[in-house]
């Protein structure tokens, strides 16, 4: 059941959150990089024969963008000699690394960039990442320092490396903190953070969570919508003694539904990665997640606004 919308505060809420995503960053979804177009040097000729994709896509990353520095030019001798070893098996890797997002919307592949980081730092552990295929694996190793403010200070290079659901829920996890001292909340208008704020002070509230997925995820061309299930709960952790409801961002990919920007997840260190077949199903599945009775649910701007049944 969706509450009934007052026409006259949804057009202000319309106003307000636009004015918002404004003040964070422009509307609309991204364009991929355009690959660096030079100088490159013999070594880097020799990864464009091999496998042409591969070398568009390191083309794209940012640290290439404005040349190939010295440690770079390390990491891509590391990279070349890897994938002659093996290049079948390297090809596979890619492969998967490639798909992570929608290459004809993200700024570039964010794998690619953490395996690039992984051959600077510790190139041994970058090839056991490539044998195991496995993206999360990959990801925590070369993200094993989120305080290294070259990489992590700015929140616009955040938002673009964050441009694949795997990749959002991982920074997530490691980074996002519930703020209970942020309740309750009186204002929910004035209350929501921009993303670039949340990506600075990683603490926020369930809306501040799921507002973060839906503009990073959003801007990296998937569907997304604000959800909000209500329910009521009582609650150790809230100054109220009860939380009356929880807002995440969905992920619509053709019929099915998917959960992202989950601060309860984030907690229990735990997510969903079914589909889901529509979005009444979601609420009920997050009411049951904390043992209560649906009283209802809501999408879009009041999602983030509409706090209370």
């Amino acid at each position: 059941m969706v509450p009934q919308n007052n026409t006259l505060i949804k057009y202000l809420l319309t106003i307000l959150l636009c004015s918002i995503v404004g003040g964070c960053t422009s509307l609309g979804p991204t364009k991929p990089n355009e690959p660096f177009h030079g100088p490159y040097t013999d070594l880097f000729k020799e990864i464009i024969e091999s496998n042409a994709l591969l070398a568009k896509e390191i083309g794209k990353l940012p640290d290439i963008q404005d040349g190939i520095s010295s440690d770079e030019m390390i990491a891509l001798k590391r990279l070349d000699r890897i994938y002659n070893e093996n290049p079948i098996h390297f090809d596979e890797y890619f492969d998967i690394m490639y798909q992570i997002g929608l290459p004809e919307v993200r700024k570039y592949c964010t794998p690619l960039q953490a395996l690039f980081w992984l051959l600077q730092k510790n190139p041994e552990l970058a090839y056991r990442r490539i044998k195991e295929k496995e993206i999360n694996w990959l990801l925590s190793s070369a993200w094993f320092s989120y305080y290294d403010k070259s990489r992590w200070g700015n929140p616009q290079d955040v938002m673009d490396r964050l441009n694949a659901p795997i990749v959002f829920e991982l920074w997530l996890r490691r980074n996002f903190k519930y703020n209970w001292k942020k309740l309750p909340v009186r204002n929910p208008i004035s209350a929501l953070q921009t993303a670039k704020q949340t990506l600075k002070i990683k603490k926020g509230i369930c809306t501040d969570a799921a507002y973060l997925a839906y503009i990073c995820l959003g801007k990296a061309g998937y569907e997304t919508i604000p959800l909000r299930a209500y329910f009521h709960k009582e609650s150790s952790k809230s100054p109220l003694g009860y939380v009356v409801g929880h807002t995440i961002c969905v992920i619509k990919k053709g019929n099915e539904f998917y959960m992202a920007g989950d601060s309860n997840a984030m907690e229990a260190m735990e997510t969903t990665k079914r589909p889901f077949r529509n979005l009444k199903e979601i609420a009920e599945y997050m009411a049951e997640f904390q043992g209560c009775h649906l009283q209802g649910y809501t999408t879009g701007f009041d999602a983030f606004y509409r706090l209370r049944f």
